[in-house]
């Protein structure tokens, strides 16, 4: 049986592209579709394992070191979606009265408490892992476990942070998306730029986007590109910061990041040497994909 890209469905462009690096359902492998350039993994584990999988709580603590409410990692979080909110600001009106969004995978609620913060717009969330959430004490708007139990609601923004790479049916998943989105309503992503190319262990991503595949992806499904871009640090030195501490000390330690710039740059003033800086740098090749889609 042919492999088929999950995005497109092709099946004539598809063609080895590296080991997975990693142990996550004992993947082996990653394949890439020339067609619409989306990295994928050979032999994608069902929806239904996928499910079983963060509904087991097994994402924090498990394949990864996130600790989603320590202090430090929640305090990136809350300066990490700050700078998403900024984005969307840039351009979607959020002061307009009555508008809805919905926030999905939303984690330990960094974003959920940004946006009640920054502006009046009502929220729900989606979040499968009961750990994350009962650590988080949210106290906005309604909590879903999945898509499937969100009502007849319809929204103006809905975002999916961190999601779109962990998705086995990106299809399907996002025409469920859209169907709860408010006719011309606004769908912010943000994703990994191939972190295939510079981290060393993939788990339990299964999905790798680059701006290219995610346009072509969204046009396809029924929507206009109101904008893509990279965003955070560039490739290049993720390269090399990704290989020197734990990914949980990789987000949350800020002394080894100035550090690590300190080291790699003689001029200072050519790149940000705080967090925040890095991460509202937009433009080639960097470690993130942010997008916003309007339904068409």
């Amino acid at each position: 049986m042919k492999d088929t890209c999950p995005a497109c469905g092709e099946k004539e462009s598809i063609s080895f592209f590296s080991d997975y690096k990693g142990s996550f359902m004992k993947l082996e492998s990653l394949l890439i579709c020339k067609s619409c350039d989306l990295i994928f993994v050979k032999d994608i584990p069902s929806e239904a394992k996928i499910t079983q999988y963060y509904n087991d709580q097994r994402y924090y603590g498990d394949q990864t070191e996130i600790r989603p409410n320590e202090k430090n990692f929640y305090d990136f979080s809350l300066k990490l979606s700050k700078s998403r909110l900024d984005l969307i600001s840039k351009h979607l009106d959020l002061t307009k009265k009555g508008l809805r969004c919905l926030d999905v995978g939303t984690g330990n609620g960094a974003f959920v408490e940004t946006i009640k913060k920054y502006s009046d717009i009502s929220i729900d969330f989606i979040e499968p892992d009961k750990r994350a959430i009962n650590a988080s004490n949210i106290s906005y708007g309604h909590h879903f476990y999945s898509l499937d139990d969100v009502d007849d609601k319809k929204y103006d923004l809905i975002v999916i942070n961190q999601v779109l790479e962990h998705v086995s049916q990106p299809i399907l998943f996002i025409n469920k998306i859209k169907n709860l989105l408010k006719n011309e309503g606004h769908l912010y992503i943000d994703t990994p730029n191939r972190d295939c190319e510079f981290k060393d262990n993939l788990s339990p991503h299964i999905l790798f986007w680059n701006t290219r595949s995610m346009e072509r992806f969204f046009i396809t499904l029924g929507f206009n590109t109101v904008f893509i871009d990279s965003a955070g640090m560039q490739i290049s030195d993720a390269k090399i910061y990704f290989q020197s501490l734990t990914f949980f000390q990789k987000l949350t330690n800020l002394n080894f990041l100035k550090h690590f710039l300190n080291r790699k740059f003689f001029n200072q003033d050519s790149i940000s040497n705080t967090l925040k800086d890095n991460l509202d740098n937009y433009g080639g090749k960097r470690i993130w994909i942010r997008g916003i889609f309007k339904k068409i």
